[in-house]
């Protein structure tokens, strides 16, 4: 059973599961709301989880300080004197009642359980909870790395997530052809200077078709790369260079071969490409900027 609770606000769950993750690997199982079976009650569990822990991480950013559900989650943990606050992005000052409790700062924190920003938050742990549990039996041990694997998978990529790589992803198709024609030296490269093409519904390469294809492409790979990464954390490197170099053949073969498709295979490559990239970026820092631009 896990002994230590995660309160955050629940834009900004990546937070909370970059801790999952790294706590998971020093063998400190955590529950997180994701643990929620259909048909149990949230309130009745968060509440029983919340009585019963031994360590309870409260996460402070910009928005979780103004959630009245953080709040009260944090004030029960300080009541029981199982409280570990972390501050995981700048906040101007703390709620009133925790200000005189030290809060770990973790702005800046890579998300590496062995990374010196967290090393404070291990000791923390182990003071409440106790050391790992490193010698679990053989089917309590297989347990409790599938629950670790499931806690610690991303969550989707949320709307706001989406709508950044839609605008990338527009974006690109109007700035990349230029390049395109510049490195062909031709003219009439894959829709040339005519940019009402990108806005014609009878063709399948206008925005309105290409963007949310590439979108939803972007948010498949996302998925895919986050249950590969949780059975394998040492995947999404070897993943994400093996993508990048499909892109990269790809835009060459389309270079090399713009004189019978008009540059289409390398425009196309770039944009995907983007479209990648942008995916990247909106995992990375999505959370952060939910954070400066959600008031709630």
């Amino acid at each position: 059973m896990s002994d230590i609770f995660i309160s955050y606000k629940r834009e900004e769950r990546e937070f909370a599961e970059q801790i999952v993750k790294a706590l998971g690997e020093k063998g400190w199982p955590v529950w997180i709301d994701a643990e929620i079976l259909p048909g149990e009650q949230y309130r009745q569990v968060t509440l029983k989880r919340l009585q019963t822990c031994k360590a309870t991480i409260v996460i402070w950013t910009p928005a979780s300080i103004e959630s009245g559900w953080v709040l009260d989650e944090a004030q029960r943990a300080q009541h029981r004197g199982v409280l570990i606050p972390l501050m995981m992005a700048p906040i101007e000052d703390y709620p009133l009642g925790f200000g005189q409790l030290h809060t770990h700062n973790l702005v800046g924190w890579n998300g590496k359980a062995d990374h010196v920003l967290f090393k404070p938050v291990l000791t923390a742990v182990e003071r409440l909870v106790g050391p790992p549990n490193s010698n679990a039996g053989g089917g309590d041990k297989k347990k409790t790395e599938r629950d670790d694997r499931i806690s610690g998978e991303r969550a989707p990529l949320k709307r706001d997530e989406l709508i950044f790589i839609a605008v990338a992803s527009a974006i690109v198709a109007f700035v990349s052809w230029p390049f395109i024609n510049i490195a062909i030296r031709s003219q009439t490269t894959f829709w040339g200077n005519d940019f009402n093409n990108l806005f014609n519904f009878l063709r399948l390469d206008s925005l309105f078709y290409a963007v949310p294809a590439l979108t939803a492409l972007g948010w498949a790979y996302d998925r895919w790369e986050a249950r590969a990464a949780a059975q394998k954390p040492e995947m999404r490197r070897t993943l994400r260079m093996a993508i990048a170099g499909l892109f990269a053949a790809a835009l060459l073969l389309g270079l090399a071969f713009a004189a019978k498709d008009d540059g289409t295979t390398a425009h196309f490559a770039v944009w995907a490409a983007a479209t990648w990239g942008a995916t990247l970026v909106a995992r990375r820092y999505g959370p952060r900027l939910r954070a400066l631009f959600a008031p709630d």
